[in-house]
């Protein structure tokens, strides 16, 4: 069932090292710049960290970025708190993007293409692409932990040495490494479920949004019994490690939990399924195109559809939070001295 997947996976890794490089590269450096910007720029004092946290009292704030500590709320203003409050959910949205195009790179579309039929023509296992490619991203976020965990300790040391925490940047980089395990997990199941690659990119971003905004909701009111939510979203529960203030490894292996589960069903899926088939059957389309499918433009317009139309929802809801909270960024750089 596994047989060279050793040998696929340092093929896949060859094909990865570029665009893989990119990602990984973009993701440390934005997390170090943004690191930078709060040290030295945005919130270097006390007084401006407390004007940046009264903005917390909007609960659409809340929904964006994520919870506040049950105890601590506004009234912590250490740099390390501030800036995971602001960071942990969307660098994690980042990563997980990253992992499904990964993953759904290396098995949907890969068998779209007639790659995996030539593969499996070879002396490899019927689970060893899958494999291969879980393989793959196991190490490339693993990679992604060390780098942004050795970023964080690094610049974080550049400021004030209380917030210089070697133990915090650890759980923060495996808090990122963990996301993008779980969401490689449901990008493989819906590789195995959809019968394109287009398919299972548009479910997984589905997905991807229904457990953000599932945190949203949570994080809005805790004390209004939608706390639950939280823990059906890898996003609510990596958000309760309160890094730099309790540093709680249990919802890391909840979230390890989460993506060992959804793997396992992944490979149950792949194992009884037909090469090039989706368990989920594609709808037929019409005998005969419309005007629009006449050109190429028409053509990848109707094949990017689906695609299109959950992206438009995903940055209209992003624009609608956003909207909501103009009026209390706009009160907290006119009472910022800077």
């Amino acid at each position: 069932m596994f047989n060279n997947t050793l040998k696929l996976s340092g093929f896949m890794l060859k094909r990865e090292k570029k665009t893989s490089a990119i990602w990984l590269l973009s993701i440390v450096i934005f997390n170090a710049l943004i690191m930078l910007l709060f040290l030295f720029v945005m919130v270097p004092e006390p007084e401006e960290r407390a004007q940046l946290m009264a903005m917390f009292e909007n609960p659409a704030l809340l929904a964006m970025v994520g919870p506040l500590h049950p105890e601590h709320g506004v009234s912590n203003i250490d740099m390390g708190y501030v800036f995971t409050l602001f960071m942990m959910v969307m660098v994690a949205v980042v990563v997980a993007i990253m992992n499904v195009f990964l993953v759904v790179r290396h098995t949907r579309a890969d068998e779209e293409a007639g790659r995996y039929e030539v593969l499996r023509s070879l002396p490899s296992g019927r689970l060893a692409n899958l494999n291969a490619a879980m393989v793959s991203a196991l190490i490339i976020n693993a990679i992604l932990a060390v780098l942004t965990a050795l970023s964080m300790f690094i610049v974080f040391g550049l400021g004030d040495s209380g917030f210089s925490d070697f133990g915090s940047a650890i759980l923060w980089g495996v808090n990122m490494g963990v996301i993008g395990l779980v969401f490689a997990a449901i990008a493989a199941l819906f590789s195995q479920l959809s019968a394109n690659a287009r398919g299972a990119m548009s479910y997984s971003f589905f997905v991807l949004g229904l457990l953000y905004f599932s945190r949203a909701v949570a994080d809005m009111d805790m004390n209004a019994g939608s706390e639950a939510f939280a823990f059906i979203s890898p996003f609510g529960l990596i958000s309760r490690t309160w890094v730099y203030v309790d540093n709680l490894w249990w919802p890391v292996f909840a979230v390890l939990g989460m993506a060992a589960v959804i793997t396992a069903l992944a490979y149950w899926l792949c194992s009884i399924r037909d090469i090039d088939q989706g368990l989920i059957p594609a709808r037929p389309g019409r005998a005969k195109g419309g005007l629009l499918m006449k050109s190429p433009f028409g053509l990848n317009l109707r094949l990017k559809r689906l695609s299109i139309i959950v992206w438009i929802i995903i940055m209209l809801s992003v624009a609608a939070s956003y909207g909501t909270i103009l009026e209390d960024i706009e009160n907290f750089i006119g009472g910022s001295e800077m």
